[in-house]
């Protein structure tokens, strides 16, 4: 269950490093649409779409790495404290527990 919390909350650090990007994207739209428009025009000539050069991309990657970086930045405690269990889990394990010993 530990890995099920890690997995959630890299997908917190990847949903917000989205949501900061797209804001981004909002905010200028123009230079974002034009940047689209340019990168489907070459796309077509060359037959072959290709993400080098796309603004959206860059930024986004700039905030993912920016997220996990607050995340490298904790301290062992820290990191424990964000991937061990919850009570629901707890309980889901107890009960599971108690449910196989009974059998048992």
């Amino acid at each position: 269950m530990e890995e099920e919390n890690l997995k959630d909350l890299l997908k917190k650090y990847v949903l917000e490093a989205y949501e900061s990007a797209l804001q981004k994207a909002i905010k200028d739209k123009e230079k974002f649409q034009s940047n689209c428009f340019d990168l489907a025009l070459k796309g077509l000539k060359t037959g072959r779409i290709e993400y080098e050069g796309d603004i959206f991309s860059e930024i986004l990657k700039k905030e993912i790495k920016t997220n996990l970086q607050k995340l490298k930045e904790l301290s062992a405690e820290e990191k424990q404290k964000l991937l061990m269990l919850n009570e629901n889990q707890r309980k889901r394990i107890a009960t599971i527990d108690s449910q196989y010993f009974k059998k048992a």
